[in-house]
């Protein structure tokens, strides 16, 4: 049975008194915070979760008739709020797993056709008749016209010229490798 004392307390915390809310608080919060432990394992959200629920209660101004209905409120509140915590986790890492999954096959199938597309280029490359095959192996390693003409002893209009050739070459033995490359990337 309720004392007066608690039926003015209550009556007081319902019209908003705040020195009847600091009481609330500092009574409930520590054995709501160990009971949303339970259910989080984790301290800090679990203390979150009880102030977020007295932050609610105190926005809502609720009446209640006595101090068995305010306790259930809170750690009905509690629990509910828990639950929708682990809920949101699961979904959470159920989301994370496929996505890495997914992230792990795209990026497999980029590795192969990444290389796939080295070979494809190297072999055709190599299918170049003289002069044209060495411009573009130096321009695969990085060199820039100017150094493939030193390293060659050939011009630079040369180099430009056996690149326009090459390229001619180069996009009519890969053109099949480009359709593929469109149709992987539009998939």
């Amino acid at each position: 049975m309720e004392s007066d004392v608690e039926i003015i307390w209550l009556k007081r915390l319902c019209i908003g008194e705040n020195k009847a809310y600091e009481k609330l608080y500092s009574d409930y919060f520590f054995p709501l915070s160990s009971f949303a432990i339970k259910y989080l394992e984790n301290k800090e959200t679990a203390e979150e979760v009880v102030q977020d629920v007295f932050f609610e209660f105190w926005k809502k101004k609720a009446y209640f008739d006595n101090i068995i209905a305010l306790k259930t409120y809170f750690y009905r509140s509690v629990r509910n709020r828990c639950l929708d915590i682990l809920r949101h986790n699961k979904v959470k890492e159920k989301y994370l797993k496929e996505q890495s999954q997914r992230d792990q096959s795209i990026f497999f199938l980029h590795a192969i056709l990444e290389e796939e597309v080295f070979l494809s280029l190297k072999k055709a490359i190599d299918e170049l008749p003289g002069m044209m095959k060495e411009v573009y192996h130096l321009s695969l390693i990085g060199y820039d016209n100017s150094k493939i003409a030193t390293i060659l002893n050939i011009s630079l209009d040369s180099v430009k010229s056996y690149k326009k050739r090459g390229k001619k070459l180069l996009k009519s033995k890969l053109k099949n490798l480009l359709y593929l490359l469109v149709l992987f990337y539009l998939n």
